[in-house]
């Protein structure tokens, strides 16, 4: 934000209105508000609003009990659905490594087989850090240059 801040304030001002009319037609209490703010910021991965929305939670009443339940949830919801999105994607496996399945990408290399040997033998397939987003589904499965 430091950056809008200083080359975008047009923006950072917005965000400051709409933060200002949240809390003018808020029709929940804070303490509501404050977990689902901590659960999403858990979701998204940013550290000071994690911190900063655990502290609110804390100052609105809740406990640490029923903020690590939240955590809990967040993490079991979250789960669910990274596994329900990765049935879905690559659900139909056999046909992808005959290379009937492409990511529907423009690369010419799209589409191909993996290599004969395994997963391994592909650069594409190096591991992947925790948050790190992936726009390819299928990268695994074949190499972008």
């Amino acid at each position: 934000m430091r950056m809008l801040e200083e080359f975008f304030p047009e923006f950072t001002e917005k965000l400051e209105e709409i933060d200002k009319l949240y809390a003018e037609k808020r029709m929940i209490d804070e303490k509501t508000y404050q977990f689902i703010c901590f659960a999403l910021s858990i979701k998204a991965r940013s550290k000071p609003c994690v911190l900063k929305h655990f502290k609110g939670a804390l100052e609105a009443g809740a406990t640490v009990k029923e903020l690590s339940y939240i955590f809990a949830l967040v993490m079991r919801e979250a789960a669910g659905a990274d596994d329900c999105w990765t049935h879905d994607v690559i659900g139909d496996w056999k046909e992808i490594l005959k290379g009937n399945i492409s990511c529907s990408c423009e690369k010419s290399n799209c589409g191909r087989p993996p290599h004969p040997k395994g997963w391994g033998m592909l650069r594409a397939a190096r591991p992947v850090t925790r948050g790190q987003i992936i726009k390819h589904p299928l990268t695994r499965f074949h190499e972008h240059k």
